[in-house]
């Protein structure tokens, strides 16, 4: 189990962008709920780095590497490159509280639950979420698509509360999801682009209370409460059909399984086909005259099932060959089916433990691992009960016939009760966890066998792995009294002391972290894991090696799980037990401790002086006779030596173990020093040190060069002509330089003007003259005469007339130009 290195992490905390993403209450708030009816709340989804969480009815996302860089506090980021704020989706049609995120497995598509609505969105693409993220820019972020589903079913007149959703693994693109809701229906969607209808009707609808065998009538069953769903999942691992199964959990504690479950659209590794087929195969070879009716037609209908598949996978094969266009994927076979029977409820052989507590509780949430062969069903309840079982065989595959027989008692599912742990949860002073707790499980990122349970206050963790290599034993050695001497489970408490938690999440990224987000009523929990010294994430690792829960300090050093040396007693109950499984050396361990058998007192003395009580000291110093006293006080005596010898033996064996792993440690780090050292010296050589601080100072003088260019461009802010534009002004030129220079049409203009008036005056004392004289109509020799005068005056005003109208013209022609320049 990881070590917690922090908490309350200042980028996710107060006055932050990260914690505003959690805390910032909705623009529009939708209508509270009208039933009040407790659901799970799973308000946290990831993809990578990026997180989605809602808040009312809005979808919000950001990008933790992105929030993490531009925190103010982490090297002035928020000075240097801008603090970028949290987005939210565009989703004007979302006008309903948001209950459950569930991100599919491609990432590509976001299912949103209410109460009793369901919608799924089509994502953006990785990196849009902190595109203009800047204040000022931070805008809805349009999705692709978003399209309620089945809204004639999950709709707030007639419909169920939804429980769980969940995308299923084998679907093409991620585009089949699960809705279980709470009145008994599971519903299957497969979602196509373009088609409508693909969103309003399900492609498979299972009704569990007609599929046990009960009656609706008016939506009321006899044994309604007991076919409450309360959770689903899938099963986990390769081994048989478990990749098809699928379990529901009861609100009662009744676990149910559905196999196959599979869409019409889906795919899968052509290894897992084959191995399908060598297991439906021995299986009927191993059929006898035993097995029921209902099993050997259960193995026919597997028969023709694969058989379809392959014929598929064949087709798939000979187009690729050919060379033709191949179908992408599978179609669910037609020839069986298609509904699974529902086979439950699971007997417990043992019963889990029950508690004495005064609680009214109920089931809320399983998983489930895969273990070598063998399968581990975990169910939590709202008091804080936690039950750890043990699936023997994977569920077989199963179709419903033409009637449905209820399951006779000698074919039901069996689990063995393993372990049951109080996960101390519940406040002491509620009688109704019922209505008021909903746990559910989170997954680890690094380890399957490490889960997280979100209660109502806080955040447990608990860790399978000191058990597990003692299960994996007792499947080698098909000997189940290993298990019974099982280390018990590793819990922790995380988070404690928050009200109305609505979501977590667990993550990993190299650059953010380990990191346990839980968002709760005023704001958002933040807890930093060291990372896990084995590079393996599903990894087990043994008893001798699991790591004490230690204290939420910064630099706590690991320390070894206590052991205790088995003493045994006088007489013992059994021969001595085997030694202890020694896993294999990694230096990725943590550091070795000796074995406490080296330190522990031998248990001989004591067993002398209890063998002196019960049998007198004359027995015990006198010489020996041979009896069955006497026979069995030696046997007592060697069983006790041999317990103390294979003690010693294994830790001896454990220590020259690690004495060796480190001394070939030793050598490959002497060999990489070397290596490292002959590097240096030719670095040295190749004079890089100058170099470098060569570089790092024409680095720095560009760095600055470029500062003082984006500074004078972000305060000019001046655009340059185009080449249109300057041809636009030359011709502007041009005109003007025609208009108003030595040769255009203004000085014309003038000359005409001049010209007139001289004529003008010309005119005048012509007739001036004419008067003085007294003469008629003839003029005196050498004068122009009086009509001459009046035609070439009119020549010159209609010439002025011409002359004026090409100037004005131009001038307006000037002046609209001087307009467009300006504009432009």
């Amino acid at each position: 189990m990881a070590k917690v290195t922090a908490e309350a992490l200042p980028w996710l905390s107060a006055p932050s962008t990260g914690h505003a993403l959690f805390t910032q209450p909705p623009t529009s708030p939708p209508p509270p709920s009208t039933t009040g009816e407790l659901t799970p709340s799973r308000l946290i989804a990831t993809r990578g780095a990026e997180l989605f969480f809602g808040r009312g009815n809005e979808v919000r996302c950001g990008d933790l590497q992105d929030l993490k860089a531009r925190h103010p506090q982490l090297a002035g980021a928020a000075s240097t490159v801008g603090h970028h704020a949290h987005r939210r989706l565009h989703l004007p049609e979302l006008d309903w509280e948001i209950r459950a995120l569930e991100v599919s497995g491609d990432g590509l598509y976001l299912a949103v639950a209410g109460e009793t609505e369901v919608a799924v969105i089509v994502l953006p693409g990785e990196g849009f979420i902190k595109r203009d993220g800047r204040p000022g820019r931070e805008g809805p972020l349009v999705v692709p698509h978003y399209r309620r589903v089945g809204r004639s079913c999950h709709n707030v007149d007639v419909g169920a509360r939804v429980v769980r959703l969940l995308w299923h693994p084998l679907g093409v693109e991620g585009a089949a999801l699960m809705v279980l809701t709470a009145d008994g229906y599971l519903r299957s969607y497969e979602f196509l682009m373009g088609s409508e209808p693909s969103f309003e009707l399900p492609e498979s609808t299972f009704d569990l209370v007609a599929m046990r065998g009960g009656k609706r009538q008016g939506g009321y069953t006899a044994d309604g409460d007991e076919m409450v769903p309360a959770s689903m999942c899938f099963a986990d691992g390769p081994e048989g059909w478990r990749p098809f199964t699928l379990y529901i959990l009861m609100r009662g504690g009744d676990i149910y399984g559905l196999s196959p479950v599979v869409p019409s659209r889906w795919n899968t590794t052509a290894q897992h086909i084959q191995q399908l087929t060598v297991d439906i195969t021995a299986d009927l070879e191993d059929a006898d005259e035993t097995i029921s009716q209902d099993m050997r037609t259960a193995l026919r209908q597997q028969i023709k099932w694969i058989n379809d598949v392959l014929n598929q996978r064949n087709q798939m094969d000979a187009a690729y060959d050919a060379l033709a266009t191949p179908k992408t994927c599978l179609t669910r076979p037609s020839n069986v089916g298609p509904t699974p029977a529902l086979q439950g409820p699971f007997l417990f052989r043992p019963a889990p433990d029950e508690f004495d507590i005064d609680d009214c509780y109920a089931a809320c949430d399983l998983f489930h691992i895969e273990v070598d062969t063998a399968g581990i069903l975990g169910v939590i309840h709202s008091h804080g009960k936690l039950d750890l079982c043990i699936e023997p065989d994977a569920l077989p595959a199963k179709w419903e016939g033409k009637l449905r027989r209820p399951t006779p008692t000698a074919e039901l599912p069996v689990i063995s009760g393993f372990q049951t742990l109080d996960l101390n949860i519940r406040d002491p002073r509620e009688r109704n966890s019922e209505n008021t707790n909903w746990p559910v499980f989170v997954r680890d990122v690094h380890s399957a066998h490490i889960l997280f349970v979100q209660h109502a206050a806080g955040v447990a963790v608990f860790s399978m792995q000191p058990w597990i290599p003692t299960l994996q034993r007792m499947l080698a050695d098909a000997d189940e009294s290993l298990l019974a001497r099982a280390s018990p489970t590793a819990v922790q408490h995380i988070v404690t002391g928050k009200s109305s938690l609505s979501g977590s999440a667990v993550l990993y990224e190299a650059y953010v972290g380990y990191l346990l987000l839980a968002a709760h009523a005023s704001g958002v929990a933040s807890v930093e894991f060291d990372e896990p010294p084995s590079a393996s994430p599903d990894s087990a690792t043994a008893p001798d090696d699991t790591f004490a829960l230690l204290p939420a300090t910064p630099r706590a050093p690991r320390q070894p799980a206590p052991r205790h040396a088995p003493a045994p007693s006088h007489p013992p109950a059994a021969a001595a037990a085997p030694p202890p499984h020694i896993p294999p050396v990694s230096v990725l361990q943590p550091p070795y401790t000796p074995s406490p058998s080296f330190s522990t007192p031998s248990q001989l003395p004591r067993f002398l002086a209890s063998a002196k009580a019960q049998h007198g000291a004359a027995t015990i110093s006198g010489p020996f006779l041979f009896s069955t006293a006497s026979n069995a006080l030696l046997a007592a005596a060697r069983a006790t030596l041999k317990a103390e010898y294979d003690a010693l033996m294994s830790g001896a064996q454990h220590l020259h173990d690690r004495a060796a792993a480190q001394r070939l440690e030793f050598g490959k780090q002497l060999k990489t020093l070397h290596a490292v050292d002959a590097r240096l010296r030719e670095l040295q050589e190749r004079r890089v040190k100058e170099r470098f601080e060569r570089f790092l100072e024409r680095q720095e003088e560009l760095r600055k060069r470029a500062d003082v260019v984006l500074r004078t461009l972000v305060v000019r802010g001046e655009v340059g002509l185009s080449d249109a534009e300057r041809r636009w002004g030359a011709e502007v030129g041009k005109v003007r330089e025609r208009v108003e220079g030595e040769r255009g049409f203004g000085r014309r203009v003038e000359e005409v003007g001049r010209m007139l008036e001289v004529l003008k005056m010309s005119g005048n004392g012509g007739s001036g003259g004419k008067g003085r004289g007294g003469h008629g109509g003839e003029g005196e020799e050498g004068e122009v005469s009086e009509e001459v005068r009046r035609e070439r005056v009119k020549g010159l005003f209609e010439m002025l007339r011409r002359e004026g109208g090409v100037v004005e013209s131009t001038r307006k022609r000037l002046e609209g130009l001087e307009v467009d320049v300006e504009r432009a």
